[in-house]
């Protein structure tokens, strides 16, 4: 069964999205097993801080000797972020939501970065680079533990007013 949808938007509690395309390609087979390939596009999702672009392919497949149990495998993730570009190597969330992959990000613009902090006074230009390794095991999440961001063209200015 093939599906699309496309040009969807929506909102749940304070996180919304728009221009939402899904296209699946769904089968089951005879004995049973279930099977879903497909790719995902949103162009803004807005969950805190804003994504822009998203895009990833995905394979919804059986667990080899779990049946009844499936896994989600996501392929090439990637959106623009913070005025860059973030990437995340491919990967498979289980059942209970774990994952494990590595974020790679690409000329993240640290006045955007900066301007998250909502701090009078705190600026800065330049652009940031590096990696990340996320890892989620059911419900806390684990990052930057062996991670590396780089600075490059940075200037960073923080002042204090005082009374």
């Amino acid at each position: 069964m093939r599906q699309r949808i496309e040009n969807l938007s929506g909102q749940f509690d304070q996180n919304s999205w728009g221009g939402l395309s899904w296209h699946s390609d769904f089968r089951r087979s005879l004995s049973g097993r279930l099977r879903d390939d497909g790719s995902l596009n949103v162009d803004y999702i807005a969950a805190g801080i804003p994504i822009e672009q998203f895009s990833s392919s995905y394979q919804l497949r059986p667990v080899k000797g779990k049946p009844g149990s499936l896994q989600l495998r996501l392929t090439q993730p990637q959106a623009q972020l913070l005025g860059g570009e973030v990437l995340a190597d491919d990967f498979t969330i289980s059942e209970s939501f774990g994952l494990n992959t590595r974020l790679t990000l690409k000329d993240i613009q640290l006045a955007d970065v900066l301007a998250l902090e909502q701090q009078e006074g705190l600026t800065g230009e330049g652009t940031l680079q590096g990696s990340i390794p996320l890892e989620k095991q059911r419900q806390d999440f684990r990052s930057l533990m062996a991670g590396l961001i780089t600075p490059e063209r940075v200037g960073l200015n923080s002042s204090q007013h005082r009374n």
